[in-house]
């Protein structure tokens, strides 16, 4: 029956059933990954820079002037993104693959490594955009969209959960489809996904609250303690995610079984 055997679910504090590693060090390991991600990222800066035709800007640019500086800045911005994106999903990825599970260990850590690379990659892609779109229209001001007011914070906040969405359905897909196959990938889906929403919405609380002097547009702040404290905060929330919505859902289907 249904009733005696829930009765032997596996200890919550095995996170994986085929390694029995500690929802505790997972998580560590999480984070310590993520903040090495973005030491690196604030190590080696922005790879592309604006082109020198563009550093003193006139006082009274035409119009083709501004037209080829705001294609600058979008196209400066995606690739940067592009590139420290996919360096932060591709580190938390390796930690979660190489901690997750003994079993396929190899196959787990470059699965869930190269998905949370490409999708990060594609996602810093399009956050450049996006967010020197927001920054040329509304130059970082509120803004009406079908009546509702929308404030620089609400467009913050909306654009990271964005980003680490797609940061942990890239590792939680490659991480499932490695180890227990196709039928779980769903779950993997899941789990970055709600660990995505919630990194994007704590982290601008606490952005709110204590780092009140940064650019609300970087979407990799500038500041080495804000960077850290993102990434561990991000990189902590997608493994949340990924442990309740893949491995405790594994051990109570299998307990049900």
């Amino acid at each position: 029956m249904v009733d005696t055997n829930i009765a032997e679910l596996p200890d919550i504090a095995a996170a994986i059933p085929e390694s029995k590693i500690p929802v505790w060090l997972l998580l560590a390991s999480a984070m310590i990954a993520s903040v090495a991600g973005a030491v690196i990222v604030g190590l080696i800066g922005n790879v592309f820079e604006m082109p020198s035709d563009f550093v003193d800007m006139p006082l009274q640019p035409s119009p083709e002037y501004l037209a080829r500086y705001n294609s600058a800045i979008s196209e400066m911005r995606s690739r940067n993104y592009a590139i420290h994106f996919a360096i932060i999903g591709a580190s938390l990825g390796l930690a979660i693959g190489m901690m997750g599970v003994i079993r396929n260990r190899m196959r787990s850590l470059v699965a869930a490594s190269s998905g949370g690379a490409l999708a990060s990659g594609i996602g810093g892609f399009l956050l450049g955009l996006a967010a020197a779109y927001s920054v040329q229209v509304n130059h970082g001001e509120s803004i009406n969209l079908f009546g509702v007011n929308i404030e620089p914070i609400v467009q913050t906040t909306a654009l990271q959960c964005f980003i680490w969405s797609l940061v942990g359905i890239g590792i939680g897909s490659g991480w499932t489809l490695a180890v227990w196959g196709p039928k779980q990938i769903v779950n993997g889906i899941e789990g970055g996904l709600i660990g995505g929403l919630l990194a994007g919405v704590i982290h601008s609380m606490i952005a709110a609250s204590f780092f009140t002097g940064s650019n609300a547009f970087s979407f990799v702040p500038e500041r080495q303690m804000e960077r850290i404290v993102w990434a561990a905060i991000c990189g902590a929330c997608i493994c949340l995610g990924l442990v309740y919505s893949v491995t405790n859902r594994l051990q109570i289907r299998r307990a049900v079984k």
